[in-house]
């Protein structure tokens, strides 16, 4: 089981581009054999089919996991179930987990739906910034999990409402107040706190924009998101509706004539979702880095940090160059044992020792620091390195400089106050 678990794991670092052990894993699962010192019956068998069903995802795996589910004990059914959900990432990603995602909300067989989507592929291409659009598909009550992993890998939300609700066959399209993918799409991307855009054919028509809000207004309660824990859901939900519908109302929406489409729209498409989208990219690469390591391990990160950005003696504004050290483990250690005097220390471990004490600990951590690559358009990358030089370990740093390359490998300018931002998540004070 275990073995199981670091796979999904892995699978998880993958879709934050750190590299990652998959191949490894999968390798060393294939290799098990099913005994009964390691598990009952059957279950290394069962756990490397779930394994299998993420390297070549099958519908049929998905829906058997709703019938199977009172034959296998309930911690077996929640690996297979995360399983299916890394399975549906990992069959959408691909090779491009290294690029945001846009995930489009829209009610299909509608023409100018299918109209919008067509041209919004278009309108990505040309934005000049490297997203992925993400869709939808139809899918039933077994497998709504699939949908729900493409929205868990978008980074925002885009939803387009068009001039009417009629078919190309002249019937009008039912817009449920249960089991709608669409309102499903948005209460999870809301749970996600993903930002939503909405986009509105031109000229909008202010009945359909109430019809819709009705909808929102009116929708279940239910918790009908299975992988959702129920705790919560009814206040969540509630809340949820409510700004959903407020932001129809109050939100400035993006208008979108279908006839004129590159020319107005294509602008406001790169400022309003794929710069926004490749923002919140960038920023969820460096919380996965801060978050990869336990706090002890972080703590001398943090004393890199502040040696670079005088955090700990008053925060300084620094260029994107001048977030940078070229020092030794000794200089981290005691810029470490400094910060520990301080009324949030970055670690308890140190507070009790001197700074020769420290030394020790501070090298390994910086060691398995340095050890950290992230994995983008196929390199590896990382903003510390360490290497021997005269009898003992240099730390070269270069924050600023990977954050650049962060931003412009997508196409977006570097902003000196999302990089603010950044350094103070990371400087932060933390306890695990």
């Amino acid at each position: 089981m275990d073995l199981f678990v670091h796979l999904l794991v892995n699978y998880v670092y993958r879709f934050y581009c750190i590299n990652d052990r998959v191949d490894e894993y999968h390798q060393r699962l294939n290799e098990l054999v099913d005994s009964h010192e390691l598990g009952e019956d059957g279950t290394v068998a069962y756990l490397r089919r779930c394994a299998h069903n993420i390297l070549q995802p099958s519908p049929s795996f998905l829906a058997d996991l709703h019938e199977e589910r009172s034959e296998r004990p309930a911690w077996l059914h929640g690996l297979a179930t995360a399983s299916a959900f890394v399975a549906e990432i990992a069959d959408f990603a691909g090779e491009d987990v290294d690029l945001p995602g846009v995930f489009l909300s829209r009610q299909f067989d509608l023409p100018d739906t299918d109209r919008f989507a067509h041209l919004l592929a278009r309108a990505a291409r040309a934005c000049g910034v490297k997203i992925r659009l993400v869709h939808g598909r139809k899918v039933n009550r077994d497998i709504r999990w699939s949908l729900l992993a493409l929205v868990w890998f978008a980074d925002a939300q885009l939803l387009f409402l068009p001039r009417n609700w009629k078919r190309r066959d002249g019937t009008e399209k039912d817009l449920s107040g249960r089991e709608n993918w669409v309102m499903l799409e948005l209460l999870y991307g809301r749970l996600l706190r993903h930002p939503l855009t909405t986009a509105i054919a031109h000229p909008p028509v202010p009945a359909v924009v109430e019809r819709f809000r009705d909808v929102i207004r009116n929708y279940t309660e239910e918790k009908e998101i299975e992988q959702v824990p129920k705790a919560g859901w009814e206040k969540f939900v509630r809340d949820a509706k409510e700004s959903l519908a407020d932001d129809l109302h109050h939100i400035k929406h993006v208008p979108v004539d279908l006839d004129q489409f590159d020319t107005a729209f294509v602008p406001r498409f790169a400022q309003d979702v794929a710069t926004p989208a490749a923002r919140r990219f960038v920023d969820s690469l460096f919380e996965s880095w801060w978050a990869f390591f336990d706090a002890p391990t972080w703590a001398s990160m943090q004393a890199v940090l502040a040696m670079c950005t005088g955090v700990g003696s008053g925060y300084k504004d620094h260029p994107y160059d001048a977030l940078r050290a070229d020092t030794n483990v000794k200089a981290v250690a005691r810029k470490l044992y400094e910060l520990c005097r301080l009324p949030e220390p970055p670690c308890e471990w140190a507070a009790g020792l001197s700074p020769r004490q420290v030394v020790p600990r501070v090298r390994e951590h910086l060691k398995a620091l340095a050890e950290f690559r992230f994995r983008l358009d196929g390199a590896l990358h990382s903003p510390l390195e360490i290497h021997d030089g005269d009898n003992q370990l240099r730390v070269t740093f270069r924050l600023g400089s990977f954050y650049e390359h962060c931003c412009r490998r997508l196409g977006i300018e570097p902003d000196a106050a999302q990089l603010r931002e950044i350094v103070r998540r990371l400087s932060s004070h933390r306890t695990t």
